[in-house]
């Protein structure tokens, strides 16, 4: 761990004992999500790069990593390329995390795998997060509002809600993403 207010080791200028608050991003029309810079600098994925869209089973929680590294708390959904520059840096948000509209039993089946409290829509607001300790970036989470003010201690003198502090995927280990394209 890094000492209280120097760099550590993955740039983020965290003492490792919060998270990391990336940026706020907007789901546009098309259902896509773009990278936001702090994210990006962190090196966890590039232009083209295959992101690996997951839900962490222990918290709900929607977890975006290199697709290289996935918990094992984290269920698999699908991966997704990060656009370029001319494209807004932007990865497609895959279709579980959007409610059904029971006009299509497939997509309500495949959409059962996701739980409620991590259904997104078109407009909203979210919020990434990535773990302040030493390590190299390997997972972000992908918040609501709601989500990021529960238990989250941000860098920065950011507090959340006080409460306990909330895990993350942490036992990282080599593990393939699942690539389930729609």
């Amino acid at each position: 761990m890094s000492a209280p207010g120097s760099q550590s080791s993955n740039g983020n200028g965290c003492d490792g004992t919060g998270w990391v608050h990336a940026g706020v991003v907007e789901v546009t029309a098309e259902g896509r999500v773009p990278l936001p810079e702090q994210l990006r600098a962190t090196g966890l994925l590039d232009v083209g790069d295959e992101g690996c869209w997951g839900i962490q089973t222990t918290t709900a929680r929607i977890v975006l990593s290199d697709s290289v590294h996935v918990g094992p708390t984290v269920r698999s959904i699908s991966s997704r390329k990060v656009g370029g520059e001319s494209d807004g840096y932007r990865l497609t948000v895959p279709f579980q995390f959007f409610p059904g509209d029971g006009d299509s039993a497939v997509h309500d089946a495949q959409r059962e795998e996701v739980p409620d409290e991590v259904t997104i829509e078109v407009g909203q607001e979210l919020h990434f997060v990535f773990p302040g300790d030493d390590r190299p970036v390997q997972w972000a989470y992908l918040l609501t509002g709601s989500q990021l003010g529960a238990n989250l201690s941000l860098c920065g003198g950011e507090v959340a809600k006080p409460g306990a502090s909330t895990p993350g995927p942490s036992e990282v280990r080599p593990s393939p993403c699942h690539h389930r394209r729609e």
